[in-house]
């Protein structure tokens, strides 16, 4: 535990605490979004169907999808030092254990739990009682699938911009395209954010290990990608 707040204290937080700020004001936000909506679709994150009230498909929506993509942003702050070829704030470097990634890894992870949980907080403050433990199980795998993603484009680019053009195309594609894989239960699209326009399926728990498991294999490629460089010698 030590030396996972050590290596969370190195973490440049100023920027993503106001992102929190931002994700606890539109949290709020939802307190005046009050009565009915002609909602598009449901959402797993809402298995109690409030998503048919306004406020509680808007908490949906945080969850599934807002998260998730602000989840890349940890890595963007952490992984700066890669401009100008200098590693400098750490997030894998100097990597010498496995044990050591994870740690600092975690310490990224923190910031998107915590908003998770920020949500979760408001809407049962709202009395919305959405089920925790479901919902990390939905959404933990898109949040390690876009981080590793945007950690392995930025360790095997060493450029930062890498990462950015990572997340734009996981917010066009993870929103459905056909005849791609993880497919939707009921169609024929690719589907990152599964939870967002579906109930709790077998299916859908199907999505979910596929993509943490994707998620696993990627986190692998971005460490390899930081040990081929430095063996390299591409950093100062």
């Amino acid at each position: 535990m030590q030396r996972l707040q050590s290596e969370w204290a190195r973490t440049p937080k100023t920027a993503l605490l106001i992102i929190t700020g931002v994700v606890i004001l539109l949290s709020v936000m939802a307190i005046i979004s009050k009565g009915q909506l002609p909602v598009p679709y449901p959402s797993a994150l809402d298995s109690r169907h409030y998503w048919m009230r306004a406020s509680g498909w808007y908490f949906a929506n945080l969850l599934g999808l807002l998260v998730p993509l602000l989840s890349s942003l940890p890595v963007l702050v952490m992984e700066s030092d890669v401009l100008a070829s200098r590693r400098v704030i750490y997030v894998t470097y100097p990597m010498s254990s496995w044990t050591l990634f994870l740690l600092r890894i975690a310490s990224c992870l923190s910031f998107s739990v915590g908003w998770m949980l920020v949500i979760e907080v408001i809407a049962r403050i709202m009395r919305f009682s959405f089920p925790a433990g479901s919902d990390v199980l939905l959404v933990i795998p898109d949040i390690l699938f876009i981080t590793f993603a945007v950690l392995a484009a930025i360790e095997w680019t060493t450029d930062l911009w890498a990462g950015f053009v990572v997340i734009v195309l996981v917010a066009g594609v993870g929103l459905g395209v056909r005849n791609l894989p993880f497919p939707h239960p009921h169609r024929d699209e690719l589907v990152l954010f599964a939870a967002r326009d579906q109930l709790w399926s077998w299916p859908l728990l199907e999505n979910r290990i596929v993509v943490a498991l994707a998620s696993l294999l990627i986190a692998g490629l971005a460490a390899w990608g930081f040990h081929w460089h430095r063996q390299r010698g591409s950093y100062q």
